[in-house]
């Protein structure tokens, strides 16, 4: 657009040093004013294409099909894996997000370390949901705020992390992560896990959910569990077991929708996702929709 306005500049330069005789030439007249009129059509119809195209880019990912894994793993009420199908309070927020943006979605439940890992070499375009984790950030794009620690704006949740254990062995958390009891059992792949073991602990993990984990712990009587409390709180309430939930948490982190670094959706195209995934999270009345099935008392799954 800049080379239209020059030439038009040009146009009237020239017209500005024609001889006076020139000017009472009505046929140069006429040619310069046709030169000019066309000059003039082609800026305006660039003007009404660069608005165009400004308006297309607010929105430039609406329409496109977007690949997404899951952790399988029962995490809930956030992911879980039902009948083959991704289910959890996380999921629905990135649907939600994700339709008001005109963006579909093929959503796969897969073992965490897998969907990671499929992620990682490009098989899908993102990963629900996902802690920070700067070996992460190295194959998964996160918010800009997600490395400082807090509570990010742009995460999906915050999740309190915390202790289960049998009543006959009740346990507290009041700082002290040396007096956790041992061994403390936490899915594979969860980033609580490493973060345990750096301090000591002895840490064991399972790939087969918090249910193996809780068998575990009732047949050998002994360590502990480390799980959301929003689990902790849905198992306990089988009095028959006998449980303990720590009534302080050990972590609290929050959670994202990461993408993959090969994806081909543009950092604007990812920003608008995480930014309309806070719209749905802050959204008070539509949460207290999505929350609702999650309350019902259902049926502990078999493992």
């Amino acid at each position: 657009m800049r080379n239209v306005v020059q030439v038009l500049d040009s146009e009237l330069h020239m017209l500005n040093y024609i001889e006076p005789r020139n000017l009472m030439n009505n046929q140069t007249l006429k040619r310069f004013a046709a030169r000019y009129s066309v000059w003039c059509i082609l800026l305006s119809l660039m003007l009404v294409f660069s608005a165009y195209s400004g308006g297309v880019s607010a929105n430039s990912a609406e329409g496109k099909v977007i690949s997404i894994c899951s952790d399988a793993n029962y995490w809930f009420p956030y992911t879980f894996n039902e009948n083959g199908v991704s289910k959890g309070l996380h999921v629905d927020l990135v649907k939600n997000a994700l339709a008001k943006l005109g963006i579909s979605a093929v959503i796969e439940p897969l073992p965490w370390k897998r969907c990671l890992f499929s992620a990682k070499k490009g098989r899908y375009d993102a990963v629900i949901s996902a802690s920070y984790k700067q070996e992460r950030a190295e194959y998964l794009y996160y918010p800009e705020d997600a490395a400082l620690g807090g509570v990010s704006m742009q995460r999906l949740t915050q999740v309190e992390y915390t202790i289960l254990t049998l009543k006959s062995n009740a346990f507290d958390f009041d700082g002290g992560f040396s007096k956790i009891p041992e061994p403390v059992r936490v899915p594979l792949g969860y980033s609580i896990a490493d973060d345990l073991s750096k301090k000591g602990l002895f840490v064991k993990t399972s790939t087969k959910g918090i249910y193996n984990s809780l068998r575990n712990l009732v047949n050998q009587r002994a360590g502990s569990i480390v799980t959301t409390k929003d689990i902790a709180v849905l198992v306990a309430k089988d009095t028959s077991i006998g449980l303990h939930v720590s009534s302080v948490p050990i972590k609290s982190k929050s959670y994202f929708i990461a993408f993959s670094k090969k994806t081909a959706l543009t950092d604007s195209e990812r920003v608008e996702i995480w930014n309309n995934i806070a719209a749905v999270r802050d959204d008070a009345a539509l949460m207290s929709t999505l929350l609702a099935p999650y309350g019902k008392d259902d049926e502990v799954p078999v493992n």
